[in-house]
């Protein structure tokens, strides 16, 4: 009886700390996510790109949202959850490197790059939107299903908010960084130029003047009433 009893508290065990692993990695990949949706417009401001195009790239990344979610739902169904799950993060991961190196590479970013990368982005969004509550049912077996669920929205609820507060402190920093280099400077060279205020040279030891010769009368210097 005590076998069977710690058999099932070590698949509780195991279960508790896969449910948190999921919470986490599902927490980064919404946060991900957020930041990636938020930042898009203001890359392609920063390219030059017209209004127009970037609606188009915006657009693309919510089109699978519309229509890929559709066709992929009855084909996740039938497929295994977990796999599903580790597909779209890699193909996520891989589309932002992609991004970045487009970006590296090519300061003179093509528009159908953008819109191609931002639509396989979202592409692998759907596959996770799709499984996660699949794979999060399975997980929450041997749990209070209430507190698990509260858990779980909790998390991924605060990493929305923490999205747009995260890039704009990045953006922030980025208008004002000169600002802020020239006030560190200025605080800088202050407190230099106070210190150097205090380490005036003085002598202690008195003078004593000298005779004609060169030699010391032994009467000490002192300033004139």
């Amino acid at each position: 009886m005590w076998q069977t009893d710690l058999i099932v508290f070590s698949y509780l065990d195991i279960m508790k700390n896969n449910f948190n692993v999921f919470v986490a990695s599902s927490a980064f990949s919404l946060l991900g996510i957020e930041i990636y949706h938020i930042t898009l417009p203001l890359l392609e401001l920063s390219l030059n790109l017209d209004p127009v195009h970037i609606s188009w790239c915006v657009f693309a990344f919510y089109c699978p949202v519309i229509f890929i979610k559709i066709i992929s739902s009855p084909l996740i169904e039938k497929s295994n959850k977990i796999n599903v799950l580790k597909c779209s993060e890699c193909g996520r991961i891989l589309c932002l490197a992609l991004f970045i190196l487009l970006l590296t590479l090519s300061r003179d970013a093509s528009f159908l790059w953008i819109m191609a990368v931002s639509l396989a982005y979202g592409v692998f969004t759907v596959f996770t939107e799709v499984a996660e509550p699949v794979v999060i049912k399975g997980l929450i077996q041997g749990h209070a299903p209430t507190s698990a669920l509260s858990t779980y929205e909790i998390r991924t609820r605060a990493v929305q908010l923490v999205a747009p507060a995260l890039c704009g402190y990045l953006i922030s920093v980025n208008v004002f960084f000169p600002l802020f280099c020239q006030l560190a400077l200025f605080a800088v060279s202050r407190a230099l130029a106070v210190s150097d205020s205090y380490r005036c040279p003085t002598d202690s030891k008195p003078r004593a003047l000298l005779d004609g010769r060169g030699y010391s009368t032994g009467i000490p210097l002192v300033a004139r009433q």
